[in-house]
């Protein structure tokens, strides 16, 4: 199997239902449909019609600002060369 295919199924999903993203932010269905409900969570986007998503970054900024980290304080993750089972090569020069 490729690893590009193989890194993709490691990462979550880009938008999810809220069965998912309850569960990707660590509560239950219940609970993420109230806090959504009350406006505390994110809205969900439309998708298609009948399909309502949320998208991981809207979920991620949600905890983040529950624990108090700011958004300019938050770190990203970088790709690290061959990580993805790429060959680096160890000397560009020679």
């Amino acid at each position: 199997m490729p690893a590009l295919v193989i890194a993709t199924a490691l990462l979550p999903p880009y938008a999810m239902g809220a069965k998912v993203a309850a569960a990707y932010v660590g509560v239950s269905l219940n609970t993420f449909l109230r806090e959504v409900d009350s406006g505390r969570a994110p809205r969900p986007i439309k998708l298609t019609e009948g399909r309502k998503v949320w998208r991981r970054n809207d979920l991620e900024a949600w905890v983040d600002a529950k624990a108090g980290i700011r958004p300019s304080s938050v770190e990203r993750w970088t790709v690290i060369p061959g990580a993805l089972g790429g060959e680096i090569d160890a000397h560009p020069d020679d």
